[in-house]
């Protein structure tokens, strides 16, 4: 099932949020750690979602959106900074997974960045790109995203309007077939790689083939320039979304949306958000058959005690009740210990004694019985 967006498809989902430009961000919601919503007023048409569901996703939809009892501290932050604020462009950070939203106030210019990808990240940056504020701190080996540093994307990789880029990466690729070339070395991902294999009619085991990347730069040409026609991909349940027609999917199970971004709602709501809740279940189980073990120790422990308690006091009552024959008995080993008389000696003398039962010569212990 899909898991998150490819550059390809983020690049149409983009032309689908262009009717945001122009309105205003009504209200800041995080019903998730991870989810981002913007309710988005549009003159004339009403009001829309804007849904960040990292790492992966980022799509439109309707309705009644709700907040956790407590915002999130983020949440927080951005209603302090971006509410009311109109949105004056959305953009695809070239063929990266990076959404730049622009956002005017009265005072200033700002822009929210959206990272789908990794683990995904969303940030609050001033108009020189120094960052306001991020979702989740991030230190990595060629950059950090951290309040007060300047944004920095991560290194480009491919650039595939290029035909000198996109030869040199082929020819220089270590990978045995030509589907793991176009999805890794060119960076397009496994359905991508698939589909330009069937456009070009590659053997997609075996390597490219000769004169096969100009064949494969014009497919690249032709499969971005397609018109929309967004699919919902089923079997017993929605199994991925795509913005146009797909070779890949033929003879599968499909049916057409309104919009990608639609289908995504439909995707992301059905299925990924019910998997992030189940196993929310799922560990809170988890954490209560661990708090019902730790009570069932502790009744076992309180019953022990309470046993215990009540033996001893039995063993109390019938030492009141035999008083004066406990005390006898107490006497006579007084008074042979302070004779200085030998354990052995003195279990010899108790042998046949009507309380003293058993007297520990190694232990130095008398036991009496009532």
């Amino acid at each position: 099932m899909k898991t998150q967006l490819s550059a390809y498809e983020l690049g149409y989902l983009v032309k689908e949020l262009q009717q945001l430009v122009g309105g205003k961000i009504a209200r800041v919601y995080q019903p998730q750690k991870k989810k981002l919503s913007l309710q988005i007023h549009i003159p004339s048409k009403g009001k829309q979602i804007l849904n960040i569901f990292l790492p992966g996703f980022l799509y439109l939809s309707e309705g009644k959106m709700v907040n956790p009892d407590k915002p999130f501290g983020f949440c927080t932050f951005l209603r302090k900074h971006i509410e009311n604020n109109r949105i004056e462009s959305i953009e695809q950070d070239g063929f990266e997974r990076i959404v730049k939203i622009v956002l005017q106030s009265k005072e200033k210019k700002r822009i929210l960045v959206i990272e789908l990808f990794g683990k995904g990240n969303i940030l609050l940056c001033e108009e020189d790109y120094k960052i306001i504020s991020v979702l989740e701190n991030q230190k990595m080996k060629e950059r950090s995203l951290l309040g007060g540093l300047p944004y920095k994307k991560p290194q480009s990789g491919v650039n595939i309007d290029d035909l000198q880029e996109v030869t040199d990466a082929l020819n220089n690729s270590t990978k045995e077939n030509v589907e793991l070339m176009i999805a890794v070395d060119l960076g397009l991902g496994g359905l991508l790689a698939k589909e330009l294999c069937l456009m070009c009619k590659f053997e997609p085991t075996v390597k490219i083939p000769k004169f096969g990347v100009m064949r494969l730069f014009e497919a690249l040409k032709e499969i971005r320039e397609r018109k929309s026609n967004p699919r919902i991909i089923y079997e017993d349940k929605i199994i991925d979304v795509v913005p146009v027609e797909f070779l890949t999917y033929k003879n599968s199970n499909q049916h057409t949306a309104k919009s990608f971004s639609e289908g995504l709602s439909k995707l992301v709501g059905l299925s990924l958000e019910n998997e992030v809740s189940s196993e929310k279940e799922k560990t809170y189980s988890g954490e209560m058959k661990k708090v019902q073990n730790l009570l069932d120790k502790q009744k076992k422990q309180l019953k022990a005690i309470e046993d215990g308690v009540d033996l001893n006091t039995k063993k109390a009552d019938k030492l009141y009740e035999q008083y004066q024959v406990v005390s006898e008995a107490l006497h006579d080993v007084k008074t042979v210990v302070d004779q200085k008389m030998d354990w052995d000696e003195i279990k010899e003398r108790f042998k046949d004694h009507k309380v003293v039962k058993e007297v520990d010569a190694k232990e130095k212990k008398v036991y009496v019985e009532l």
